[in-house]
């Protein structure tokens, strides 16, 4: 597994990532943010390629389960039409989040997979909890001052990722 703010894996989108790669390394459950990995900051539902990766998971045999520190309400109306575990305001990095969805899947925490675009709180909660991390960029960049300063003290990590960063064979 990753070790503090370093990922096991560096993605430029979710849809990268698929069912048979996850379950590969291990993994029987995904634990997903929402905000700027799945759809942008504000929106309440998922787009329909959301869905269908998602559903693939799902259809893999994965369990889902979404982690966020968002609002009650925004979390719950992204989660509607799944109807997965959810937690809001999850206090990440803090890792009581990641492993209370684990416990919920019924999984212990190393077949649990992180996926998120936050160094500082997706990969390092994620990381804490013991589960594997996939970072993945940015959907778009924030115009908020509190993201822009997270970010650029994420950058040079991420140039480490980018430079190092092999692709997935096809074939995942």
């Amino acid at each position: 597994m990753g070790r503090g703010l370093h990922p096991d894996f560096y993605f430029n989108t979710v849809y990268e990532i698929t069912p048979r790669f996850l379950l590969g390394q291990g993994i029987e459950g995904v634990i997903l943010d929402i905000d700027n990995t799945l759809v942008y900051y504000g929106v309440h539902s998922p787009t329909e390629e959301n869905t269908a990766w998602i559903l693939a998971l799902t259809a893999a045999g994965l369990q889902v389960a979404f982690v966020s520190n968002g609002y009650e309400e925004r979390v719950t109306a992204f989660n509607a039409p799944f109807g997965f575990y959810s937690t809001h305001h999850a206090g990440k990095p803090r890792p009581g989040g990641f492993l209370r969805a684990a416990e919920r899947m019924a999984l212990p925490p190393h077949r649990v997979a992180v996926i998120g675009d936050q160094i500082f709180t997706d990969v390092w909660g994620g990381n804490r909890a013991g589960m594997l991390t996939l970072l993945v960029r940015p959907i778009r960049s924030e115009p908020w001052l509190r993201f822009k300063f997270k970010r650029l003290l994420e950058r040079p990590i991420v140039r480490r990722l980018e430079l190092h960063h092999k692709e997935v064979p096809d074939d995942r």
